[in-house]
């Protein structure tokens, strides 16, 4: 298991749901709470194990590769709409430019998760901000598409996260 952590680790992945991995199941009961938050990947009464795995050495080699990511993010947040670089005909974002919006939302509210820091909190409650005043997520006209997923997924984990904020 080792060796294939840190396959992952090195191509730099999978990083964030390997948290997950880390963290143990979630337990159906605990899915099955109303209101209940975080609930997608891990659960809150997970967050303490989540932190204290930081002090592994896999969970200092994940936490340096996810705070420089997060990191990024407070130089760079998601911007609004009409300060997003556009391309083509269509004049929308790059399927790598919402890629790399989606993942610093999993980054940054993964950071607050785990450090408590209300800076990555601040930041990604304007990067879900921003997110909401964009008119889609979409990379083309025609639709859905590899970006949109990255940033569905980003902004529903950082929602998630910081949803009790």
């Amino acid at each position: 298991m080792r060796h294939i952590m840190a396959g992952i680790i090195a191509r730099g992945s999978l990083w964030i749901p390997l948290f997950a991995l880390l963290s143990g199941a979630i337990q159906a009961a605990d899915l099955q709470k109303p209101g209940a938050h975080p609930r997608l990947l891990f659960t809150a009464k997970d967050i303490p194990g989540l932190r204290a795995k930081l002090d592994t050495p896999e969970g200092k080699l994940i936490w340096s590769r996810l705070k420089n990511f997060a990191d990024k993010s407070l130089i760079e947040p998601v911007p609004a709409w009409d300060a997003v670089p556009k391309q083509g005909a269509s004049k929308r974002p790059s399927m790598w430019y919402n890629e790399f919006v989606g993942y610093r939302l999993w980054a940054s509210s993964m950071a607050y998760v785990l450090t408590a820091d209300a800076t990555y909190r601040d930041v990604t409650k304007q990067g879900l901000l921003a997110l909401a005043g964009w008119p889609d997520f979409y990379d083309s006209d025609e639709g859905m598409s590899l970006g949109f997923c990255h940033v569905l997924g980003g902004y529903s984990f950082a929602y998630d996260c910081l949803y009790n904020e």
